[in-house]
């Protein structure tokens, strides 16, 4: 996902990342809904860093 992310913003755009809420198998969500906690921290990080 790093290099994915790096690549858009590196072509003058925004990286984006369709989180559909759900956590459990197979889900796309990045965060617990019911307390907040990063489920994918390396995610977030890929897509809200400046590299």
């Amino acid at each position: 996902m790093r290099y994915i992310s790096t690549s858009i913003k590196s072509h003058g755009l925004v990286p984006m990342y369709r989180d559909a809420g759900f956590t459990g198998d197979k889900g796309s969500g990045l965060f617990n809904r019911n307390n907040g906690d990063k489920v994918f921290p390396d995610i977030i990080s890929a897509l809200t860093t400046n590299n």
